[in-house]
């Protein structure tokens, strides 16, 4: 199934994040308490990533193989930038914790954008007061739950929108392909820097 290969490659990419943060070398139930899936996911996960030669496992100890540290400190940059960019944001721990969720999402054109767009963080207006062209996401204000919503959806800070129609409930937009609908009320917490500005 689609969404369980996602799993386990977003359980791969968090275990091989825990590991090089830890030194490379950590114990299994480490893992499994910071990792909340279950344990035949986490299984396959540690199974496959031995496989892939990305790292060892020896009874319950878990260690980075020397490939294995290239790919995990791909990944920890990734959540590091992430991380950065929303730190001018959101607090410390807010900051944290949206990288811990986008950071498999998210491309290395859209941590460019990001990049592009750091300085104008707090300058973006919101989506329903944003007419035409092409936008930058820059922000959502909202809550965990909702953020992850936007994520799953594909909104996410430093993507390009284009709103095709705007309607007296909500908006129609399109974002990475495809066409979504967003009710006025959600579409006020997303915050967009047009596209030419940045």
């Amino acid at each position: 199934m689609k969404e369980d290969s996602e799993i386990l490659r977003i359980v791969k990419e968090d275990i091989l994040r825990i590991l090089i943060e830890k030194n490379g070398s950590v114990l299994k139930d480490y893992i499994a308490d910071e990792i909340k899936v279950s344990k035949s996911f986490m299984d396959k996960a540690i199974t496959q990533l031995e496989k892939e030669g990305l790292l060892e496992y020896d009874k319950n100890n878990i260690k980075l193989s020397n490939s294995g540290k290239f790919k995990a400190l791909d990944i920890l940059e990734k959540h590091l930038k992430i991380e950065q960019y929303f730190k001018g944001i959101k607090s410390q721990k807010q900051a944290h914790k949206i990288s811990h969720i986008i950071e498999h999402y998210i491309s290395e054109e859209v941590i460019d954008n990001l990049k592009k767009i750091s300085t104008f963080k707090n300058k973006g207006d919101s989506l329903i007061k944003f007419k035409n062209g092409e936008a930058f996401i820059t922000n959502m204000k909202s809550d965990d739950k909702l953020f992850e919503r936007y994520v799953s959806m594909g909104i996410i800070p430093g993507e390009k929108i284009k709103i095709i129609t705007e309607l007296p409930n909500g908006l129609i937009f399109k974002i990475k392909g495809k066409k979504i609908f967003i009710a006025r009320e959600y579409a006020e917490q997303i915050e967009v820097l047009n596209y030419e500005k940045s």
